[in-house]
């Protein structure tokens, strides 16, 4: 289990389901160190369901910043 659904369990269990994400940053350390990362594909669609279109996600990838929407992240999520 990723940190980004540990993240978005505990805020549904503790704020309820219409727990909406607005933003988030993802980062991960190695050895003391910053790791390029970016979420999963089950973490994408865990923070698609709980985030509108245009939530912005921000994340290392090859040493730069990426600043994202989820929607750009999975443009064809599943949706109930």
């Amino acid at each position: 289990m990723c940190a980004e659904r540990v993240a978005v369990g505990a805020a549904v269990a503790e704020i309820g389901k219409k727990m909406r994400i607005l933003e988030i940053a993802i980062v991960a350390y190695k050895n003391g160190k910053k790791m390029n990362v970016s979420p999963c594909g089950a973490c994408r669609q865990v923070l698609s369901e709980f985030a509108d279109k245009d939530c912005i996600i921000h994340y290392q990838w090859n040493g730069k910043l990426v600043t994202s929407t989820i929607e750009d992240l999975l443009p064809d999520a599943f949706d109930l």
